[in-house]
């Protein structure tokens, strides 16, 4: 399994940074976000859903330390983050179900998924 943490800027639709891993931990998500804001500078507001990542300590404080105001409805709704999990859904109907399962080896996931954010960001209508 493979997981993605992704940022994306609400203006433009544009994935700003993202970050796969072998698990889901907060490493994972503090990398990107930091990552995020080497890139693209320090949001004033950040979207999340409820998972234990963005609901720590150490999330908070990374947030709080960078001026960053938190964003987080109660469990199951979401809406903010909607955008987030839409582009997961287009992910895997656009691109990862046109792969068969033993094509999709770990090795070769962050390639493929490089490749169909490029398309996202640059060529794909929003």
């Amino acid at each position: 399994m493979v997981y993605l943490s992704v940022i994306k800027d609400l203006y433009n639709s544009e994935l700003v940074d993202w970050k796969l891993s072998k698990i889901p931990d907060n490493e994972l998500c503090h990398t990107n976000l930091k990552s995020a804001i080497t890139k693209k500078g320090k949001p004033k507001l950040i979207h999340s859903d409820q998972g234990s990542p963005y609901t720590n300590e150490t999330w908070k404080y990374l947030c709080d330390s960078n001026n960053i105001k938190i964003s987080m409805l109660r469990r199951g709704n979401s809406p903010y983050n909607g955008t987030c999990e839409s582009f997961f859904g287009t992910l895997k109907n656009e691109c990862i179900y046109t792969y068969k399962v033993n094509e999709l080896k770990y090795s070769n996931i962050y390639n493929i998924i490089s490749d169909y954010i490029e398309f996202y960001n640059y060529v794909r209508p929003h």
